[in-house]
């Protein structure tokens, strides 16, 4: 049966299929903008990867994109692991990133435009990254590397925290190893080259 990951809660991920509880989605909150408030996550090693999501059952504003208010009133699409939720200088100095994903400004920089979370949810979808976010430049699915197994924290990353609205929504799940069968394949069809 699967489980939804709601703020706050544990959820494990596992590479066993057997012994992992895997999630219909992860939801971030426009609030979940340092580690101590961050979505905990049970991950073991190896590579992950973000798939955005559309707002999947209505739930607050209904989109799935940040609103950072602040000078710029334009929308990203934007999510950052943390190795820690120790945030107690308020800066973020303890917690380690190990990974950050988001989205350019997008929508009217001039003020609301729910307009733009359609926009930055979409660049999401394309793999966009801004200057900051890992993997950049890219366009490419959005993976990154749990370096060993242990509590990680899922939140928006963002530095201006003035009329914030929105929320993330994305599916998180470990990227398959390659196939035992399709090595296997591989390897005798690289044997059946050599005999020819």
């Amino acid at each position: 049966m699967k489980n939804k990951i709601l703020s706050g809660c544990v959820i494990a991920f596992g590479l066993s299929m057997s012994s992992a509880v895997f999630a219909d989605f992860l939801y971030l909150q426009n609030t979940q903008w340092h580690p101590s408030v961050g979505t905990t996550v049970q991950l073991t090693a190896g590579e992950y990867e973000l798939t955005p999501l559309a707002n999947p059952d209505g739930r607050g504003d209904g989109l799935s994109a940040f609103f950072s208010g602040g000078g710029w009133n334009s929308w990203q699409w934007s999510v950052a692991v943390w190795n820690s939720n120790d945030d107690s200088t308020h800066n973020n100095t303890n917690a380690t990133r190990i990974a950050y994903f988001r989205t350019e400004n997008h929508g009217n920089p001039g003020g609301y435009d729910t307009g733009g979370a359609t926009e930055a949810f979409n660049a999401a979808l394309a793999g966009e990254r801004n200057f900051e976010s890992t993997g950049y430049p890219g366009n490419g699915p959005y993976r990154f590397t749990i370096p060993s197994s242990g509590t990680y924290y899922f939140g928006i990353f963002d530095s201006d925290q003035t009329n914030n609205r929105g929320e993330i929504f994305t599916d998180l799940h470990p990227v398959p190893a390659p196939a035992a069968s399709a090595i296997l394949a591989l390897a005798g069809f690289v044997s059946r080259r050599r005999r020819a």
